[in-house]
């Protein structure tokens, strides 16, 4: 998880190891660090390095985390970003949005881990807010993406990563401020409508099924 103590000006992540609650510390004199996520098989951690004007994605091995240098760039972003981050489940890309200002939209990419190369998804057009939020689905399939030209609005759209078929499923009146796939690879997982009390489990056209 990332930390940031009370008065300070950066933040790291703790890695926990909770049978033995021995905790392991990664963390930058300049940085702020954020956004950490497990690779699939748990060996090397993603997380998001701000300083000043640098904002870049780095991952490292969990055996010698804390040197500086064992961690490796996998991509740079723009300052005024918050990407998402999400693993393919075969560990082999990383996928993650960002954008070119405040002013532009979320634009979804994904990095080739074993040869660096970069490229960008088949996604809707990124007016507003753009590609805001999107997950990849358990089986490795497709992926689902949360769109917003035009607030408070949200548009659901599903790529399929194989034949990049992009498919809108639903339009909503409310901004569904993030989502991940169900596990059976068929439904969502999402906050309700705000003021958000509840989690619900929606279809791909947007239907609650259960809270």
């Amino acid at each position: 998880y990332s930390q940031t103590l009370p008065g300070a000006k950066h933040s790291h992540i703790v890695i926990e190891h909770l049978p033995s609650q021995q905790t392991q510390l990664i963390n930058h004199p300049k940085a702020k660090l954020s956004k950490p996520l497990w690779s699939p098989k748990e060996t090397k951690l993603a997380f998001l390095y701000r300083h000043d004007a640098i904002c870049r994605i780095y991952q490292t091995p969990l055996t010698g985390a804390e040197d500086h240098n064992n961690w490796q760039t996998i991509t740079d972003c723009n300052q005024d970003s918050q990407p998402t981050l999400v693993f393919s489940p075969d560990g082999n890309y990383l996928y993650f949005n960002d954008r070119q200002s405040a002013q532009n939209g979320y634009q979804i990419f994904r990095v080739n881990l074993n040869s660096g190369e970069k490229d960008i998804v088949n996604q809707p057009i990124t007016h507003g807010r753009g590609n805001y939020q999107f997950d990849i689905s358990t089986d490795g399939n497709k992926l689902v993406m949360l769109n917003s030209e035009y607030a408070p609005n949200s548009r659901i759209y599903t790529l399929d990563l194989t034949s990049s078929k992009l498919q809108q499923t639903a339009q909503l009146s409310y901004l569904m401020r993030s989502v991940i796939w169900h596990h059976d690879n068929q439904t969502l997982v999402h906050p309700s409508p705000h003021p958000a009390y509840e989690l619900w489990q929606s279809d791909l056209n947007g239907n609650k099924l259960t809270v």
